[in-house]
């Protein structure tokens, strides 16, 4: 693959496991005189490791039932590229430097499995579907408790190409407008939308009323049109202006019940994380047991641990750290 093409292909995610990779594949020939690492190792989804592969950047040097290693094909081209990047000579994903992802998708652009790991609300994912191919960007918004779906629905329409995932208030320390004229996104995903800032609500604000981005910055003004769809969610509306509220299709979600919250749970470890069907349940059970609802919990559990034992001992050390927040200390006064 030509180097045009492949700088197209990267996203400022995948650069970032690039990244890591090679700072562990450098500490492990330091330590073991061999270059090597795993998936959790490197905060990579199964998808994006399939992606770095397929691009040639990363190869496969041993798999079992448990474990898969890699090693980068050639880490010299990816310090390049992660040098490249870092200079801004990488668009961040963009299809050509100074263009924007085009609207719609293709079809080709949108995963077969999308959604398969959400459970239910298959009505939410119809709609989700035609947005995907209407001629103009529709704006959703997910309102519901912790462990009612809305960060799992988001993560899977991260997956289609030319999507920028971001948490409300620690985006980037520039903010949303940076990131919209660095990454150009065709779907911007916003969770905890209500822990934006004012700067990044006015942005959001344009670009969905007007399709403007506008960025003045030392004493220089830049403005360019995007078509882009946002997809944000939170758990309380209150704080977001309601002019911004607005330009949103609003959905309300319900908390999921234990027994669905099991199998999404189960679902995004086997198929995103690639952990065997007991592992996966093992995590499952014990979050839930211990009062913890949120996907993510188990992603980072499953990241960590190699056996139930292994799981089980990390779910009660966070259960045990998490007893001292729930009762007002912080800081780490309790030690």
């Amino acid at each position: 693959m030509g180097r045009g093409n492949l700088e197209r292909e990267l996203t400022p995610e995948l650069v970032e496991i690039l990244k890591k990779a090679l700072e562990v594949e450098n500490e492990k020939e330091k330590k073991f005189g061999d270059r090597h690492f795993e998936a959790w190792e490197v905060d990579a989804m199964p998808h994006e490791m399939i992606k770095l592969r397929r691009l040639g950047l990363v190869k496969i040097v041993y798999r079992s039932n448990r474990y898969t290693i890699y090693r980068l094909a050639d880490p010299e081209e990816v310090r390049r590229i992660v040098r490249f990047y870092e200079e801004g000579r990488i668009t961040g994903g963009a299809p050509e430097e100074g263009r924007a992802w085009p609207w719609p998708p293709s079809p080709s652009e949108i995963p077969r499995d999308l959604f398969d790991t959400v459970v239910g609300y298959d009505d939410i994912k119809a709609l989700f579907a035609m947005a995907l191919r209407a001629e103009k960007p529709v704006h959703f918004l997910l309102i519901g408790p912790p462990a009612s779906g809305k960060t799992a629905l988001l993560l899977e329409l991260a997956r289609i190409p030319g999507s920028f995932y971001a948490l409300g208030g620690s985006s980037t320390k520039a903010g949303i407008t940076a990131v919209l004229f660095d990454y150009r996104p065709r779907i911007l995903l916003i969770d905890e939308l209500d822990k934006m800032d004012a700067a990044d609500f006015s942005s959001l604000l344009s670009l969905m009323e007007t399709g403007i981005v506008c960025e003045t910055k030392y004493g220089r003004v830049r403005r360019m049109r995007l078509e882009c769809m946002v997809a944000a969610a939170c758990n309380s509306a209150s704080r977001i202006p309601p002019e911004l509220l607005s330009r949103f299709m609003k959905l309300e979600l319900p908390p999921y019940d234990d027994r669905t919250l099991r199998e999404v749970m189960v679902r995004v470890l086997m198929m995103r994380e690639g952990r065997e069907r007991g592992l996966a349940e093992a995590i499952a059970d014990e979050l839930i047991r211990n009062g913890f609802r949120d996907v993510r919990d188990a992603v980072r559990v499953a990241r960590l641990a190699r056996t139930p034992e292994e799981a089980g001992a990390v779910i009660r050390t966070m259960a045990k750290y998490r007893f001292y927040q729930d009762k007002g200390f912080g800081g780490g006064e309790h030690l």
